[in-house]
């Protein structure tokens, strides 16, 4: 790499073994999706609103050797295609994308991962598929209309009406600005210092965020979440018997903790890890405690056979620390 450049996730993904699979959907739309490893069971990803894998850097080398791995691009992200209908945009629409994502894989069930938006399509796809999801891991993100708890502010929810308005009527003049918004070092410092825990984060871990959002188009963006701020999956929790394990963090500005908790209580069979100081960048704040975490939930239902070694798991940082409930 050139002094100044970062590797993207479909760089660092095909350096260490990923492959590159697409599905055709039923609407014709090319899916993306990456597969790791060849373990008999199956751990499969729906990813955060922008990403493109950048928040399971220090997941998939630590568990590739014990699970196949599926991530998903959803459309419009990543190296999927732009839907040819945008209102096709829906959580109900990303979890059949996801089921078809498994069918073309030939995974009958798997455990179910999803961040931050990623946690609405899981839930949504655990509601409508129940035999196909063997347990969940649900880091930083909500169960219903998550522009509502936003930095814990009606703020974004009065605002968003015009930020929708702006980005679907007028996209050709937003998307230059939006580009430029998200690529500007200042972005990047701001969001280091208000959004993260900078004492804990790496730069270089929230960069390929940044590049792959320039990438995503606005149009894209506004509408995935104006129809996520719709969707509820809260009178479906108390039917969802899987075992599942929440990841929150402390400071998460995005989920706040306490809709983690409200989670925690309407699943039947949940268990909840707050990273003390997280933010909702805590995967990547602190890796180590993360993954050791879901290691021991995955050993103690029997879907991971013996530990991992502790260097496979991750770097450590220095504020190391949590509470599970």
């Amino acid at each position: 790499m050139s002094e100044g450049r970062w590797e993207t996730c479909t760089e660092y993904f095909g350096r260490i073994g990923g492959q590159s699979c697409y599905v055709k959907t039923r609407d014709g739309t090319r899916i993306h999706y990456w597969s790791f490893g060849s373990g008999k069971q199956t751990i499969a990803i729906c990813d955060g609103l922008a990403c493109d894998g950048f928040n399971w850097k220090y997941f998939v080398p630590a568990f590739q050797n014990s699970f196949r791995i599926l991530l998903v691009n959803y459309r419009g992200h990543g190296l999927s295609e732009d839907p040819y209908d945008y209102r096709s945009l829906t959580v109900q629409q990303l979890s059949e994308d996801f089921e078809e994502v498994l069918d073309h894989a030939k995974v009958q069930s798997a455990l179910v991962m999803g961040y931050s938006l990623g946690v609405q399509v899981a839930l949504e796809f655990a509601h409508r598929r129940p035999r196909r999801v063997r347990g969940m891991l649900l880091v930083c993100g909500s169960y219903q209309y998550p522009i509502d708890t936003f930095h814990d502010s009606s703020t974004l929810k009065q605002a968003f009406p015009l930020v929708y308005y702006m980005a679907t009527r007028f996209p050709g003049l937003v998307r230059p600005l939006w580009r430029i918004g998200t690529l500007s070092p200042l972005t990047l410092r701001t969001a280091m210092l208000f959004e993260t825990n900078p004492r804990l984060v790496r730069s270089e871990d929230l960069k390929p965020y940044f590049s792959h959002l320039a990438r995503v188009d606005v149009d894209v963006f506004a509408r995935m979440l104006n129809f996520a701020s719709q969707h509820s999956a809260e009178p479906y929790l108390p039917h969802i018997k899987v075992p599942v394990l929440i990841i929150a963090g402390e400071r998460d500005s995005f989920t706040p903790v306490w809709v983690s908790k409200l989670m925690q209580e309407r699943l039947p069979k949940a268990e909840l890890l707050v990273v003390r100081s997280g933010t909702h960048a805590a995967y990547l704040e602190q890796p180590l405690l993360v993954n050791m975490k879901m290691e021991e939930f995955m050993r103690n239902n029997r879907w991971l056979p013996q530990s991992l070694p502790m260097e496979l798991l991750g770097r450590q940082n220095p504020q190391r620390g949590s509470s599970s409930t």
